[in-house]
């Protein structure tokens, strides 16, 4: 990783992650670099050492997430150069020093090349391009606190800081004498000391955090090849296949999972919904109100419409009881008839003993109504 700009270290339990040179691209960097750190410890601090002229933008945004994913505590130290997309690992880290002299921060909007292309080719980059833009516009807005338009602006016009004006912008939490660091000559005492009040003990007690043995870096290779190998044979996947070919069917595998899972969680949703569906049915049948409440119901109804009746003099008190065995259980019907009489048809003459009153059918009286009043 050295001819990539990148060397990877571990000393006294505190992992090393030295940026020099150019950003490059490695196919498997990502996957590469997650692993070799969860080798010398998922949970141990980490040191971000830079001094570089910046990249390929979309590596620098995959260095970001990875030292933004790592569990253990991140320190950033910009030795002298910090531009483009070697800004973006150290805006990642917790807490950032910077090289008072010499110093160099800058941000700009991203550069892709391209060669001969079409329309459609040509087009694709550009929303690429203005992807990566966005992507590197939150990752300064979250260290720095600076409004995203603030971010833009400084971006368009490839914006250079010094020390002080990157300490009063946010994206960097200290100014200090910082020794460089070659990576022929790996400072490892002032690595180690850098998180020396968060350090685990279990790094040390379990051996974690020695310095690399010559051979190391041939191990690692020798066990990416044994394991390309087996994913190879478990993938069903032939001789002439390669690395690229295990990573691609590795992530089709992954998608048919997720998809799996999603249908999983929508069936398990889906008969949630349809058991309180039933639930609520069920609840619902069991107020449905019992024949015999029915029929309480309409007495009561009867009452009601005869006793303002009688009030509104429609119908005397003695021939409540008629209506009521006509018109039993029928509150509908009795409200109709009812509706014919006029107020006050019933009231009696001052002076005057009430008496019944006979009716005839027809005339705009209801038979019923007739036959009530016969009685």
């Amino acid at each position: 990783m050295k001819d990539l700009g990148y060397n990877i270290k571990s000393m006294a339990g505190v992992i090393v992650l030295e940026i020099y040179g150019e950003i490059g691209y490695w196919d498997y960097f990502v996957e590469y670099l997650r692993w070799q750190i969860n080798e010398f410890g998922e949970d141990a601090p980490l040191t971000v050492r830079v001094s570089s002229p910046g990249g390929d933008p979309r590596v620098g945004l995959s260095l970001y997430q990875i030292i933004r994913d790592h569990k253990g505590s991140t320190e950033g130290y910009i030795e002298y150069q910090c531009d483009s997309a070697a800004t973006l690992p150290i805006c990642a880290c917790e807490y950032v020093l910077a090289n008072k002299s010499p110093f160099e921060f800058m941000i700009h909007d991203p550069q892709m090349a391209m060669d001969w292309s079409t329309v459609e080719q040509g087009q694709a980059l550009v929303d690429l391009t203005n992807k990566v833009r966005d992507d590197m516009v939150e990752a300064y807005v979250t260290k720095s606190g600076q409004s995203e338009a603030q971010i833009r602006s400084w971006m368009k016009e490839t914006k250079f800081f010094t020390s002080q004006e990157a300490l009063d912008a946010g994206f960097v939490d200290e100014i200090k004498e910082v020794d460089q660091t070659l990576s022929a000559k790996v400072d490892y005492k002032l690595a180690a000391s850098a998180h020396a009040d968060v350090r685990p003990k279990e790094f040390e007690i379990k051996g974690r955090g020695k310095s690399p043995e010559p051979n190391q870096q041939q191990q690692i290779k020798s066990k990416m090849e044994e394991f390309f190998k087996k994913m190879k044979a478990a993938f069903g996947l032939g001789d002439t296949s390669d690395e690229a070919d295990v990573v691609i069917r590795a992530k089709e595998l992954k998608a048919q999972a997720d998809k799996v899972e999603q249908l999983e969680k929508d069936n398990a949703t889906l008969t949630q919904e349809r058991d309180d569906a039933l639930a609520e049915v069920a609840e619902l049948k069991g107020e449905e109100p019992t024949q015999e409440e029915l029929e309480a119901e309409a007495e009561q109804e009867v009452e009601k419409h005869l006793e303002a009746a009688v009030k509104g003099f429609k119908i005397t008190a003695s021939a409540k009881e008629n209506y009521a065995k006509t018109y039993a259980g029928k509150p509908d019907d009795l409200k109709a008839a009812l509706e014919l009489i006029p107020e006050g048809a019933a009231r009696p003459s001052k002076g005057t003993p009430e008496k019944r009153t006979s009716a005839r059918a027809g005339a705009g009286v209801h038979p019923k109504v007739a036959d009530a009043w016969s009685k």
